[in-house]
């Protein structure tokens, strides 16, 4: 068994009775739930199919755009900027829980990366409020932000398609800008400490993703998606989509799942040339701090132009299908270096 964390039990919320739980409490006990032991997985890395990440993503990304569609051919009623900001927000968050659980059935069934040395972090009593509260406010902000600027009241919502076009586009435009302001917090030295919060768990799961004081917040929330539109504007229907698949890999790079997981879009277009991004990308920037490479969150291909990319040690070509023991070993080997 992973050796499992110091936290005082005073401190331990998660243990008991899950009836006594608050409503933010619950939300928070979804990702790991009260039950969690972490066992050390060190065979082969499994292989995740992105085709099982289209399945489940896909019906919440189009979901409100065929509500609305519906509204609008069959019912002649057209949505005002506020409804679709409430309806387009609602399933969004939806989503943002059912994605937390789908990543967490993942966790039990591949196991968590460096499982060898540690659990998974809980997230601390003092936290649960504010993390729970940063959730929430990524969702509806982006979402209102995009009702503001894209969407077109009246317009009949489309997918086209250019769609995957304007969805790898736009990935790529927030990666590109996050990975600028990304690799400033951490080698400015009166930067780090907007970010040191985030750093504050090397061993995250996905509700741990929005983690960061305001400053950072507002950046990872409004300023990254805002520039990454204005460079490449899309239409409503289209970033919406796009803004699911982000979010997904948001939280899929704190869930710690110990699988070959990469980007279900982009991840097989740019898999041939290395660029492409796994969960151990981020998991390795987490447990490396402040020194971390690995700034890009939707892919490698800033990291590698710029030199910034960390090694994988359990996800590499050569650990998927080797012999369980030498698999083990080498793991083991590489992290204690």
């Amino acid at each position: 068994m992973a050796a499992p964390l110091s936290t005082p039990k005073s401190e331990q919320w998660w243990t008991k009775d899950p009836k006594e739980f608050d409503i933010f409490q619950k939300i928070i006990n979804m990702d790991l739930g009260s039950n969690y032991k972490e066992k050390v997985r060190n065979g082969p890395v499994p292989k995740h199919s992105i085709l099982r990440d289209h399945a489940f993503i896909i019906p919440w990304a189009i979901a409100p755009i065929a509500l609305q569609y519906v509204s609008q051919v069959y019912f002649g009623r057209n949505w005002n900027r506020l409804e679709t900001f409430g309806v387009y927000t609602a399933n969004l968050a939806a989503f943002g829980l059912t994605s937390v659980r789908y990543l967490r059935i993942l966790g039990e069934k591949y196991g968590h990366l460096d499982s060898v040395n540690r659990e998974r972090d809980r997230v601390a009593q003092n936290r649960v409020t504010p993390l729970t509260l940063g959730l929430l406010a990524t969702i509806s902000l982006r979402t209102m932000m995009a009702a503001i600027i894209a969407y077109k009241p009246g317009r009949l919502p489309q997918v086209s398609w250019k769609l995957p076009f304007d969805a790898a586009l736009y990935m790529i435009a927030v990666d590109f800008f996050f990975y600028l302001y990304h690799r400033a917090l951490h080698q400015v030295p009166w930067l780090w400490k907007i970010h040191r919060t985030h750093h504050t768990t090397k061993h995250p799961t996905s509700l741990m993703a929005p983690l960061a004081d305001h400053i950072q917040e507002t950046f990872d929330i409004i300023v990254i998606p805002l520039l990454a539109y204005t460079l490449r504007p899309i239409p409503f229907a289209h970033w919406y989509i796009a803004c699911v698949y982000v979010n997904f890999i948001e939280l899929a790079g704190h869930s710690g799942v110990r699988a070959d997981m990469g980007h279900p879009v982009i991840g097989p277009l740019l898999r041939p040339f290395g660029l492409d991004l796994v969960v151990e990308d981020h998991d390795l920037h987490h447990r490396l701090g402040k020194r971390a490479g690995n700034f890009g969150k939707q892919s490698r291909i800033f990291d590698t132009l710029f030199g910034t990319t960390s090694p994988r040690y359990e996800t590499t070509p050569e650990a998927i299908g080797l012999d369980k023991q030498k698999t083990a070993a080498s793991i083991k080997a590489s992290l204690e270096d």
